[in-house]
């Protein structure tokens, strides 16, 4: 009974430096708001393109997002290493050695999958909706549904480019096996379509910009992985 307290008294002070630091962060990221919004409007609408706000709380509730976001962001390395105190005592020893690296990858995937979405998802999304309207309709667009569509592909491909660790991770475990991984590609495939047109508007350009980064960096895990343990790459040949 003692061990669960302590278990849960771990959890709790875990997710209270990962608030308290979030929290921290926060108030930087409220006052370069203004700034970063300024700068995702600059990159992100074409030239001559208008944003409007239909309720006088608007523009304070984008630039919450944008500060929350932000903090999300600059503490997720931090983030990380409280999680990773926390589940290392259940390592064991040469466990915790062939997760190290991949936990370090996860805060350098994030950061790449959220660039990859600002510098071509979002371009590619704009261009398509414009692209729809033609000339016979003019475009309303609200400054909130225009940020929180940007952020929301940040977001999306912040997540969708942790699923090769997750599947690297899940081979070090030994939860599953780089034969069954092989032999159900196809499927994974699928899945991960689905998954990149879920978070991602609904255009094809989208949910395929979002995917094949996403799948090969889930090769490059099969790969590392087959690699690192050639006992694995021995049974896969049987």
């Amino acid at each position: 009974m003692s061990g669960v307290i302590e278990h849960l008294e771990a959890l709790r002070r875990m997710f209270f430096k990962i608030f308290a630091v979030f929290a921290l962060f926060c108030i930087p990221g409220w006052i370069f708001s203004g700034k970063m919004v300024d700068a995702l409007l600059r990159y992100a609408a074409p030239e001559g393109f208008k944003l409007h706000y239909f309720s006088l709380m608007e523009p304070f509730f984008v630039r919450l997002e944008v500060a929350m976001l932000a903090a999300v962001a600059v503490s997720f390395p931090f983030t990380i290493m409280f999680i990773w105190e926390f589940i290392r005592p259940a390592l064991r020893d040469d466990e915790a050695k062939k997760l190290a690296v991949p936990v370090f990858f996860i805060i350098v995937l994030a950061f790449a999958g959220g660039a990859a979405a600002l510098f071509g998802m979002v371009p590619a999304v704009m261009e398509f909706s414009i692209s729809l309207a033609g000339n016979e309709f003019t475009p309303v667009i609200g400054i909130g549904n225009f940020v929180s569509l940007v952020l929301g592909l940040i977001i999306a491909g912040m997540l969708l480019f942790q699923f090769p660790l997750i599947v690297y991770a899940l081979l070090v475990l030994k939860i599953v096996s780089l034969a069954t991984l092989r032999r159900f590609r196809r499927w994974i495939i699928i899945i991960i379509l689905i998954v990149a047109g879920i978070l991602t508007p609904p255009d094809v350009a989208s949910q395929v910009l979002m995917a094949l980064p996403c799948y090969l960096l889930f090769e490059a895990a099969l790969w590392i992985y087959s690699i690192r343990h050639k006992e694995d790459e021995q049974i896969c040949a049987r």
